[in-house]
């Protein structure tokens, strides 16, 4: 079916979704297990033990009066078929989507989390998929990858470790960004996205651990011819006369372009990486702009792979494997949250405990 959606708002609103689902295949050594889950309820740093905690939030209108299991209407795009999925079952595809199993169990399960947190914002902000009937679907221009034939035992078992489990910011769902790589420096929603509604209180610039990403997701280069530059510029809504310079008019707080001046026209990066393929622009955290005249061909180079808004996949892999817990990733990534069960066994009570380390590597 044909959807209506307006072309400068539909690029900034897909940045969050096309380079932030499908991470890299992980090395090819698989981690050794760890004996039990370590994911706990806890509270963030910023509460004390005898913090009263904020009300568990509400669960979205459309899940309301679901039953137990919180069936979902889901759009799967390959087969142009409605399914029906328990929530927890849908989580699971999107896990196997966005995650290979052969990743560190605690990796798997902050993406379990931040997977289950963003659906559930998903739902309360936007009330349902733009497919007629239903509640979500798989294509990633709108909301998480999914890939149900690459569900396997340790994908389960990590969405199990983690049912219910979401993160919440003074009681409300988060909108739980993450990226493939950040290029060693994660970014605020306004400069890595272009968002528009001012950056969320839970939102920062840390240094994110990456070194156990590939080469490829670190740095990366690209050229685009002016044909390219005008096609994408159009889609924007702004026609590129002559070319006779490329640079870069400004910079958000974490070095990433926000602007990209292009002849007389300056275009919002986020919006252009889209509209020029965010597979071939892989970030706007980049390290040279150069116009060739000659050639009439723009040549750029950067860091990571994605808006680097969030949680950093590779972020949470490095973690993981220097020892670090799911909860200790989310809260180093995610500002002043709280880790919280909305269903499930034990929901609604959250225990108390030690804050998690300051330093990803400590």
């Amino acid at each position: 079916m044909k959807r209506l959606i307006g072309l400068f708002v539909c690029l900034g609103a897909c940045l969050s979704l096309l380079a932030g689902c499908g991470a890299a295949p992980a090395p090819s050594a698989a981690p050794s297990p760890s004996p039990r889950p370590t994911v706990m309820l806890t509270k963030t740093p910023t509460q004390s033990p005898t913090a009263t905690p904020d009300p568990l939030p509400s669960l979205p209108a459309a899940l309301q009066g679901r039953g137990e299991d919180l069936p979902l209407q889901v759009y799967v795009v390959d087969t142009q078929q409605m399914e029906t999925l328990p929530v927890e079952e849908y989580l699971c595809g999107v896990l196997a989507g966005e995650m290979r199993d052969d990743w560190p169990e605690e990796a798997l399960r902050a993406q379990a989390i931040v997977a289950r947190t963003f659906l559930l914002y998903f739902l309360e902000e936007k009330g349902g998929s733009a497919y007629e009937g239903a509640d979500i679907s798989t294509d990633i221009e709108e909301s998480q990858a999914y890939y149900a034939a690459g569900i396997t035992d340790k994908i389960r078992q990590a969405v199990q470790d983690t049912e219910g489990m979401v993160l919440v910011h003074e009681g409300a769902f988060i909108n739980a960004w993450f990226s493939s790589c950040a290029g060693g420096r994660t970014a605020m929603a306004t400069e890595g996205l272009g968002y528009n509604k001012g950056d969320p209180p839970y939102i920062q610039v840390v240094d994110s651990p990456e070194e156990e990403a590939p080469a490829e997701f670190q740095t990366w280069s690209g050229t685009f011819t002016l044909e390219e530059l005008r096609a994408a510029a159009e889609k924007l809504g702004v026609t590129l006369e002559e070319v006779d310079d490329v640079s870069q008019a400004a910079m958000g707080p974490s070095g990433r372009t926000t602007l990209l001046k292009v002849g007389e026209a300056e275009l919002p990066a986020p919006a252009l990486r889209v509209a020029l393929g965010s597979e071939r622009f892989r970030s706007t955290y980049l390290t040279k702009v150069q116009w060739d005249p000659q050639n009439q061909v723009l040549e750029v180079e950067g860091k990571g792979f994605g808006h680097g808004v969030g949680m950093s996949q590779w972020g949470a892999y490095t973690m993981a494997m220097q020892g670090k817990t799911a909860e200790e990733i989310l809260t180093y990534y995610f500002k002043d949250v709280e880790l919280v069960q909305v269903w499930g066994e034990g929901a609604g009570q959250p225990s108390p405990s030690t804050a998690p380390s300051a330093e990803p590597g400590a």
